[in-house]
C-alpha cells in the first residue's frame, strides 16, 4: 500500500478512537451542545471521510491500473482535512464554554478547510 492512502487510514483510525472516547465522555458527563457537535465530526470527518478517502485512493488506482494524478493534491487534501477537523474541534470546544463572538467566528474558517479539502478527491484521481 502507498503512502498516500495508509496516511488517510491511520488519521481514521485515530479519529474513531477519538470519536469513541469523546462519545463516552459525552454520555456520562452532559456538557454543552457544541461538544456533541464536535463529537459528530469527528466520527463523521475524522473516522468516515477519513477512512473513504484512504480506501479510494487504494482502490481506484489500484482497480483501475491508473497512478494517482497528483500525489501533491492528495497530500494537500490530507493535510487540510486534518487542520480542518482539528481546528474545527478545538474552537468548536472551546466555544462551547466560552461563548464569545470571535471564538464563534474561528469555527468557519476550519469548516470551509473541511469542505474544500472534499474536492481534491475527484480531481486527483480524475484521469484528465
Amino acid at each position: 500500500m502507498s503512502k498516500i492512502p495508509k496516511r488517510f487510514i491511520i488519521a481514521s483510525v485515530l479519529y474513531f478512537a477519538t470519536g469513541i472516547t469523546s462519545g463516552v465522555i459525552g454520555s456520562i458527563v452532559h456538557g454543552p451542545e457544541h461538544l456533541r457537535t464536535v463529537h459528530a465530526h469527528i466520527n463523521l470527518l475524522g473516522f468516515v471521510a477519513m477512512m473513504l478517502y484512504g480506501l479510494a485512493y487504494w482502490a481506484i488506482p489500484h482497480v483501475s491500473g491508473n497512478k494517482i494524478k497528483s500525489p501533491y493534491l492528495a497530500n494537500v487534501q490530507f493535510w487540510l482535512a486534518n487542520i480542518g477537523l482539528i481546528g474545527f474541534a478545538i474552537t468548536n470546544t472551546v466555544y462551547a464554554f466560552v461563548m464569545i463572538a470571535p471564538v464563534r467566528y474561528a469555527i468557519g474558517p476550519f469548516a470551509a478547510m473541511e469542505a474544500l479539502s472534499g474536492y481534491y478527491l475527484p480531481i486527483t484521481l480524475s484521469r484528465r
